[in-house]
């Protein structure tokens, strides 16, 4: 299935939430960024550091799209993300943002446009100084047993089975959806079993991750929400 319906522009700039440094690595809070760096080592791509954008950044599919790791703190996402786009001249509806998602069940993804922020500093960031119509992967991290100790929870690296779901499963799922998107961009072709049969990036494939009927992105159920938190 793919992300975006066939005549509806596809974004060109994947930009992944999370804080810079090895001491972040592998905790719920940097999941976004933790996915573009997996996605970036899947694919061979090399980074490059751009000191004027304060971002890290690297090409796929001859250019058509953009993965970005700024280099300041998520909570300071806003001033970088709207010098990358009066840079490069596009709006902020060409982003795609993955980042964490309390809201969102543990093992699963959602794909989702405009929105609240949840709370979540940087895309309450980067709504105050882009605004609200860009796109978000959000990658469900769970939650835990009482709201006291949220802060704690985000903050903590993935136990070995957690990591085993969030880089064997769920990182794989969102790779073979968005690979199914931009890939297929300028044919508008609906993909059959016999195309999946062929796809090489079928090994990707996991039908049992795609949200239950009713909960697509973009549906109307598309905002549930944990009650035990005020979004």
């Amino acid at each position: 299935q793919r992300l975006w319906k066939p005549m509806q522009p596809i974004p060109r700039v994947y930009i992944g939430i999370g804080n810079p440094g090895d001491e972040f690595k592998d905790i719920r809070h940097n999941v976004g960024r933790d996915y573009i760096n997996f996605f970036a080592e899947k694919m061979g791509l090399e980074w490059s550091t751009n000191e004027k954008l304060e971002c890290q950044l690297t090409y796929f599919n001859d250019g058509k799209m953009l993965l970005v790791k700024p280099m300041r703190f998520m909570n300071m996402y806003g001033p970088c993300v709207a010098k990358l786009m009066n840079e490069m001249e596009l709006s902020i509806a060409d982003c795609v943002f993955v980042q964490d998602c309390i809201f969102t069940k543990f093992g699963t993804w959602r794909h989702q446009r405009g929105q609240g922020s949840s709370g979540h500093p940087a895309i309450t960031s980067v709504k105050e100084y882009c605004g609200h119509s860009f796109w978000r992967f959000r990658i469900g991290v769970g939650v835990p047993p009482r709201y006291e100790l949220l802060p704690k929870y985000i903050t903590n690296p993935w136990t070995l089975r957690e990591k085993q779901i969030v880089y064997g499963e769920v990182y794989d799922s969102i790779t073979y959806h968005l690979l199914n998107s931009v890939l297929a961009e300028t044919s508008h072709l609906p993909i059959t079993a016999e195309t999946l049969r062929k796809d090489p990036q079928l090994k990707y494939y996991k039908p049992y991750l795609m949200p239950i009927e009713g909960y697509w992105p973009g549906s109307k159920n598309d905002d549930q929400q944990d009650p035990r938190f005020d979004a």
